[in-house]
């Protein structure tokens, strides 16, 4: 398939694209460009009659000064029309910007797994997208306006130079098919650079948030790696602009050796007209037009060849905008399925519970997480999860959100697959607070409230969520109440300052954005109290409890005494369930649970005041 076969589809999406996005905008600037291409041929045919009137032995004065004016005036036109079409291409591309942004994360917004985030090749294709998306319209309409101009002066001034030597025309487009062939050339390797340079540019761009964001900066002063950090960052951005030098160097040598190439088929030329001249068979004026003939022919070849570089180099770059948006928007459907989660059906309510059936699962390029995985969440069952750092638990909360499907096996509502359902329907019946939970640069109101978005400005549902995590007084006091941003990087919209909240504050504001779901079917709670005070956590769990009581619920903690009243513990060891359980029947057949929660719960026993570990402590520590 030829090049232009290749990129027809691109540049039929980049056309649509600046059509949609630039609409009467970019008709404009084309209408304005080709006037302006119209005004210069003009303007160098009123030189020359000036040039002659002037050389005549009886110049007419009037005519002098009327032919002056009306170049002068024609050059200011010009430059007028050349200004209003900068301003006209700046507004179409201010459209284009915040439409092409707006499309951009709507596609990204749409991919309901976490798989796709995982890659770093789509990361940089991410950058890149968003890149190219802007950039291709508004050089498409820049060409466009590039080659409409350029093509009104070629054959304006073409006419002009067959009439004054004819073969100067072959020779000044002779000159421009090496640039041409150069250009091509330039173009793809800018547009390598650009996609070898997108992973260091994102490097970059991490680096430098990390030097100044105010959560990292504490850690990075106490360890003294703020240098450290500093060489990765110089060296990814030496990196990255040395391998754009490259580019502009090149383009640079290319495009200073054509010139010099096209000066040497203009002084060919302008040596024949100018002998002409002197024996009086051309006037002095068709030597100054024809002159400015050759200058504005290769000016605008040379400006449309330099446009379709940018616009190759652009196109090359427009398939990741294409690839992000049309792409998969949703998880990648587990292979025991193919392509089942291609139809969705509604999500029923809750009513019998939820099975994971022989679940396997592992992340990219790495071992097995789950290793068969086979339990049962009963309708209106509190379900403890417990297990050693890394044996799963979060993979298996991720996987009943839907943020990744199951390898192997499955994962049933009420006996339905998980992957028939729209993952966007299902998190709508979820109530979860994930163990890395955010706090947002918003209000605080805001923070709380996203947790059911429908209820945003309901703010005595928003109060009674902080109420229940015991956060209410605290965020009435703040400076600005419920209304304070979280944040001291942005000021709030009435141009106060914002605030930071303490870790255990930041927690609570998680948990309280989780219950602001009271109608949801499955609360899943990560590490909920993992860090709060110990007064602060009793009174959290009073609460949980009472907001798990009647509904499905998983809750996941190192802290066992947390899960001790649940109906059913679930030991997760190895990417498998080892023990299942309630904890008096754990704690009987004296496994793995009943090793780990008798060693914390001696932890808290003091020797000083004559208090001795358990005999049970001492057998388990033999057995194990």
């Amino acid at each position: 398939m030829s090049l232009l076969g290749r990129r027809a589809p691109l540049v039929s999406a980049a056309a649509g694209l600046a059509w949609r996005l630039g609409g009467l905008i970019w008709v404009a600037t084309v209408l304005l460009a080709m006037t302006a291409g119209v005004l210069t041929p003009a303007g160098a045919w009123l030189l020359k009659s000036a040039v002659d009137e002037l050389t005549r032995p009886a110049p007419s004065l009037i005519a002098v000064a009327a032919l002056a004016a009306a170049t002068v005036m024609l050059q200011g036109l010009s430059l007028g029309l050349g200004s209003l079409s900068t301003l006209t291409a700046a507004a179409a591309q201010r459209r284009m910007s915040v439409a092409v942004a707006s499309d951009l994360y709507r596609a990204v917004n749409s991919i309901s797994g976490l798989t796709r985030f995982d890659d770093p090749d789509f990361q940089d294709s991410l950058r890149l997208a968003e890149e190219s998306a802007e950039r291709v319209p508004a050089a498409l309409t820049d060409m466009l306006a590039t080659v409409l101009q350029g093509g009104t002066v070629v054959v304006s001034f073409a006419g002009l130079l067959i009439s004054i030597w004819p073969p100067m025309l072959a020779l000044v487009a002779l000159a421009c098919l090496p640039n041409l062939a150069v250009q091509v050339s330039l173009a793809r390797h800018s547009a390598r650079t650009s996609e070898a340079n997108a992973s260091r540019f994102r490097q970059w761009l991490l680096l430098r948030g990390l030097l100044t964001d105010p959560r990292s900066v504490p850690e990075i002063r106490l360890l003294g790696s703020g240098d450290f950090f500093r060489g990765r960052l110089v060296s990814a951005l030496r990196d990255a602009r040395t391998a754009e030098y490259e580019v502009r160097r090149r383009i640079a040598w290319a495009q200073g050796g054509l010139t010099v190439l096209g000066a040497a088929v203009t002084a060919i030329g302008a040596i024949v007209i100018a002998m002409r001249a002197a024996r009086h068979q051309l006037s002095v004026g068709d030597l100054v037009l024809f002159l400015a003939a050759v200058s504005g022919i290769q000016a605008a070849l040379l400006s449309t060849l330099n446009q379709a570089m940018m616009v190759g180099s652009g196109l090359r770059l427009l398939r990741h905008y294409v690839s992000v948006v049309a792409g998969n928007a949703g998880v990648v459907p587990g292979p025991s399925l193919g392509a089942a989660g291609t139809v969705s059906i509604p999500v029923p309510p809750l009513r019998d519970g939820i099975e994971l059936r022989d679940v396997w699962f592992r992340y990219r390029d790495s071992d097995w997480v789950l290793r068969g995985v086979t339990a049962t969440i009963g309708f209106g069952q509190a379900v403890g999860l417990v297990g050693a750092n890394g044996a799963g638990k979060s993979t298996m909360i991720r996987l009943l959100c839907r943020m990744y499907d199951p390898d192997r096996g499955a994962i049933l509502w009420d006996g339905i697959d998980l992957r028939e359902f729209d993952p966007a329907d299902l998190r709508r019946r979820l109530a979860i607070t994930f163990q890395d939970f955010g706090t947002y640069d918003l209000t605080a109101a805001e923070n709380i409230g996203i947790g059911d978005l429908p209820s945003l400005a309901d703010r005595p549902k928003i109060v009674a969520a902080a109420q229940r995590v015991g956060l209410d007084r605290v965020l009435r006091d703040l400076p600005g109440g419920y209304d304070t941003v979280l944040t001291t990087l942005f000021l709030g919209a009435d141009g106060s300052r914002g605030v930071t909240l303490s870790g255990g504050q930041q927690q609570r504001i998680a948990l309280a954005r989780t219950l602001m779901r009271t109608d949801a079917d499955l609360v899943i709670l990560d590490e909920p109290s993992a860090g709060l005070d110990v007064d602060a956590e009793h009174q959290i769990h009073r609460q949980l409890q009472q907001f798990r009581r009647g509904r499905t619920s998983l809750l996941v903690s190192h802290r066992l005494s947390a899960v001790r009243d649940a109906d059913l513990i679930l030991v997760l060891h190895e990417g498998r369930i080892s023990e299942q359980g309630t904890h008096d029947d754990l704690m009987i057949t004296g496994g793995r649970y009943a090793r780990l929660f008798t060693l914390q719960a001696a932890a808290y026993q003091d020797t000083r005041i004559g208090a001795e570990p358990t005999v049970l402590t001492e057998e388990l520590e033999r057995k194990w």
